[in-house]
C-alpha cells in the first residue's frame, strides 16, 4: 500500500506545473509591453513594424525629391498654382501638424527609431506641401508615389493594430483614436492623389 501511495504522489508531482513552466499563471496584471520602458532603447517591432517603416521611408524619399524639383524650378515657374493643387498642399500641411501630435507617444515609448522617424515623417509632409504650393507643374508622379507608399505603410500599421493593439502593444491614447487617426491619414492621401489627377487634367 505504501508503494502505491508513493507512486500516486509521483504522478501528482508530474502533473503539477513546475516553476518556470508556461502553464503556470500567476495572479496580477500582465507584464508591460516590451516597447515601453524607463530607458531609451532601440525597439524591435517585428516584421509588420519594419515593413511599415520601409514603405514610409520610400514615400518620404519621393516626397523630398518632389520638393527638390519644385525648388530647383521655382524661379522659372509661373506664379499661378491651380486650385486643386493648392488644396492638396493645404491637406499636406494639416497632416504635417497632425503628425506632431504623435510626439508625446513616441517620447513615452523611449524608442530612438520611432522618435527619429516621426520627425522624418513631419519633414516629408512639409516638403511635399511646400512643393505643391510653390510650383504649378510639380512632378505629379512623385506626389503619387509619396502618397501611395506612405498610405501603404499606414495600411500595414492597421494590420499591426489588428494583431497587437491593446494586447502586446499598449499606448496611452484610446484605441479608437489610434484607428481613426490612421484611417483619416489614408483617406487624405487618396484625396491628394485625386486632386493631383484633377490638376494634371487642366
Amino acid at each position: 500500500n505504501d508503494d502505491n501511495d508513493d507512486n500516486d504522489n509521483d504522478d501528482d508531482d508530474d502533473a503539477a506545473p513546475k516553476t518556470g513552466s508556461p502553464r503556470l499563471r500567476r495572479p496580477g496584471p500582465p507584464p508591460e509591453p516590451e516597447h515601453y520602458g524607463a530607458k531609451w532603447h532601440w525597439a524591435n517591432w517585428g516584421f509588420l513594424g519594419n515593413l511599415e517603416t520601409v514603405l514610409k521611408v520610400l514615400g518620404w524619399v519621393f516626397g523630398f525629391a518632389a520638393a527638390v524639383h519644385a525648388g530647383a524650378h521655382f524661379d522659372t515657374a509661373p506664379s499661378r498654382v491651380h486650385a486643386p493643387q493648392k488644396a492638396a498642399g493645404a491637406i499636406c500641411i494639416v497632416l504635417a501638424f497632425l503628425v506632431l501630435l504623435g510626439i508625446p507617444d513616441r517620447w513615452a515609448l523611449k524608442d530612438y527609431g520611432a522618435f527619429i522617424l516621426i520627425f522624418m515623417n513631419n519633414i516629408g509632409h512639409w516638403a511635399v506641401a511646400i512643393g505643391l504650393l510653390v510650383h504649378p507643374r510639380m512632378l505629379s508622379w512623385l506626389v503619387y508615389l509619396f502618397c501611395i507608399f506612405v498610405a501603404a505603410g499606414d495600411c500595414v500599421k492597421l494590420e499591426f493594430f489588428r494583431r497587437e493593439l491593446g494586447k502586446s502593444f499598449k499606448t496611452p491614447a484610446p484605441i479608437p483614436v489610434m484607428w481613426g487617426g490612421v484611417i483619416f491619414f489614408i483617406v487624405c492621401y487618396i484625396v491628394v492623389i485625386a486632386l493631383m489627377i484633377a490638376t494634371d487634367a487642366k
